[in-house]
């Protein structure tokens, strides 16, 4: 296959993954939620500050409530009082009177209610929606308010409705409106729709939002097409159940308030308590209930009350600010933003991994700002989910072939790296034991002679003695030196393996402390007996390199401890110095191969104590250090003790 062609099939693939993802995702109770936040986020940061001045809520609240107990007696209030405050609404040149109250059942005042709504001609009473099929009497009553439009049109469908009781709604005229006050949340329970036509039966009736735009007037026929609904001179882009999206302002307070008290006194004549025509000439009044009990309406603006959610859902209808259904056209255009990420196998197929996220988090972000502007400008929704989704996974996808190339090209380097290295290492330990080997001769005829030195010169000078001592000292590490490489060249040696016998590891460390020419060494392990199992001639290694150290760091005259304890099936020995002390900072590391502390003065290849670890947990052991600056160094060996 040639390259280009292969390259786009890499695109492809990525691209098909990433849809059957953003697929399966949509198929899940997940993908709604995700679609209503990102759609919420988004409408937050496109929405404006409105303030409306055609419509007026008027606040049946606890303080009202209260302060007219005097005249209207306790709430729930006789129909008489709504019928007062229809006349004086009616009066002052209201619009509409919207009544977010519902009256199904008869109460006293209902005959002299009825009286105000035909005379005013301006009210619209509240319906509600019911899950029990409506009986005969209550599709009669329906019949003067319901539309018969174009079929089908959308709307929500109900088996029954509870209409206004009949003192109220028998006789009115058509032109009096009723509308319906139930909603239907989204699957979060958060109301984002309202729905225009409710559909009982074969009869449409108007919702209460959709019937206040039409106060004192027949609905006029609907007409539907083209994912729009046409009632009179208004047109709004509907879903397919009828319902139209809310653009909500950014700000809560986007209608006036009036509490009920205000309205009421002006209504009673109470003096200096008259409201100017100005006040609601022309508007259309919103009355309902806000008090403790009141209904409360989840929205993505937070919690609201309903009457105050029909109050902005008016005004919302009226001006046409509403959001336009996602389209097609839009979402693929989106959608092929977000996957450009996945073009770029075509493209570049080798582009580095922080490339690869750079470009997903980019077409993401092209995704998000792109469709933050079709709110803004054109209320234009769209599936935003769904794209970021499908780029989420082509960016997973490319960034994962991105690693995987770079994890072989690594791979690769260290493999020649590693190859190169070991045969540098290689030669380099071949010529180091060759260079011990050799070495050692030599440096037993030096340490013999340096012995029949000092016996055969007893009483030489002071200086002599001491230059006598300096040389046996010298002589003395760079023995123990080629011994560490010799114990190294060992380890690494598959052809010389440990021994495996049987030795008493107490007793070692007395013999191996005795040999060491310290004055002030004090061995405290010749009581105690241990059988460990191991390569004896290696853990002499070890202890040896164990006092060597504490002697090296040790001023002259400074005490140095040997100890052994017995913990249960485990054998512990100690090796305490009274020398200068190794750093918190660099402890962690004095098992490490050729580490060298930046306090110590003494020479040294960093080797001894790296070999003691590798030894001592080929045995089965462990090793670990304890020090203080200053005051000296603690290391601790334990190994398990022979059972059988």
């Amino acid at each position: 296959m040639p390259p280009a062609l292969r390259r786009l099939a890499g695109a492809a693939w990525i691209s098909l993954l990433a849809l059957s993802l953003a697929g399966l995702l949509w198929l899940t109770p997940l993908y709604p939620r995700l679609e209503a936040w990102l759609g919420d986020s988004q409408q937050r940061l496109s929405a404006a500050e409105r303030y409306f001045t055609d419509t007026l809520v008027v606040e049946i609240d606890e303080a009202s409530i209260e302060a007219l107990r005097e005249f209207f007696g306790t709430w729930p209030y006789q129909r008489d009082v709504y019928a007062l405050l229809l006349d004086y609404l009616a009066e002052k040149g209201a619009r509409g009177v919207v009544f977010d109250v519902l009256f199904s059942e008869g109460r006293n005042g209902d005959a002299r209610f009825r009286t105000a709504i035909a005379n005013a001609g301006i009210a619209v009473l509240a319906a509600s929606a019911l899950n029990k099929p409506a009986q005969l009497d209550t599709r009669r009553r329906l019949a003067p308010f319901a539309a018969r439009g174009e079929a089908p049109l959308p709307a929500l469908d109900w088996a029954g409705v509870a209409l206004p009781n009949a003192q109220l709604l028998d006789g009115l005229p058509a032109s009096q409106q009723v509308g319906m006050i139930s909603v239907v949340n989204d699957s979060d329970g958060v109301l984002r729709a309202v729905p225009l036509l409710h559909r009982v039966g074969d009869a449409y009736l108007p919702s209460l939002v959709l019937a206040s735009l039409f106060p004192g007037q027949q609905l006029p026929l609907p007409r539907h097409g083209n994912g729009t609904l046409s009632i009179g001179p208004y047109t709004w882009p509907v879903g397919r159940d009828g319902t139209v999206r809310l653009y909500f302002p950014s700000n809560p307070n986007a209608v006036p308030v009036m509490p009920l008290a205000r309205l009421a006194s002006a209504a009673l004549g109470v003096p200096g308590q008259d409201i100017a025509p100005a006040v609601l000439r022309g508007k259309t009044v919103f009355i309902g209930n806000t008090a403790l009990f009141s209904d409360h309406v989840n929205t993505p603006r937070g919690i609201m009350n309903g009457v105050h959610v029909l109050a902005i859902a008016h005004e919302l209808l009226a001006q046409s600010q509403v959001l336009t259904p996602p389209r097609v056209a839009w979402d693929l255009l989106l959608l092929a933003v977000a996957l450009l990420p996945a073009a770029l196998r075509a493209w570049r197929p080798t582009r580095p991994f922080a490339w690869c996220v750079a470009a997903g988090l980019s077409a993401a972000l092209l995704v998000y700002l792109g469709n933050l502007a079709l709110l803004r400008w054109f209320d234009q929704q769209s599936w935003l989910a769904f794209p970021l989704v499908a780029n989420f996974a082509a960016t997973l996808a490319i960034c994962a072939l991105a690693l995987r190339e770079e994890a072989r090209q690594r791979a690769q380097a260290a493999i020649a790296r590693a190859d190169a290295e070991t045969e540098l290492a290689l030669r380099q330990q071949r010529f180091i034991a060759m260079v011990s080997h050799e070495f050692r001769t030599p440096l037993a005829i030096i340490e013999a002679s340096l012995q029949n030195l000092k016996l055969l010169a007893t009483d030489l000078p002071h200086n002599i003695v001491a230059r006598h001592g300096k040389i046996h000292r010298a002589s003395h590490r760079l023995q123990a030196l080629i011994n560490n490489h010799l114990t190294e060249d060992r380890l690494r040696s598959a052809n010389q393996p440990p021994k495996e016998e049987p030795f008493d590891i107490f007793e070692l460390a007395s013999r191996t402390a005795r040999r060491a020419e310290w004055p002030e060494l004090i061995c405290a392990t010749d009581e105690l007996r241990a059988m460990v199992r191991g390569d004896k001639e290696l853990m002499r290694i070890v202890l040896a390199n164990l006092i060597d150290n504490a002697m090296k760091y040790s001023p002259d005259g400074g005490l140095i401890r040997v100890e052994g304890r017995i913990d249960a099936d485990i054998a512990e020995v100690r090796v305490i110095d009274s020398g200068i002390g190794i750093s918190a900072e660099a402890l962690p590391h004095i098992f490490e191969q050729y580490f060298r502390a930046d306090n110590t003065k003494q020479s040294g290849a960093g080797l001894g104590l790296y070999l003691v670890k590798e030894i001592v947990e080929r045995h089965g052991g462990t090793i670990d250090a304890t020090s203080q600056p200053g005051r000296g160094t603690t290391l601790c060996l334990r190994l398990p003790i022979q059972t059988e």
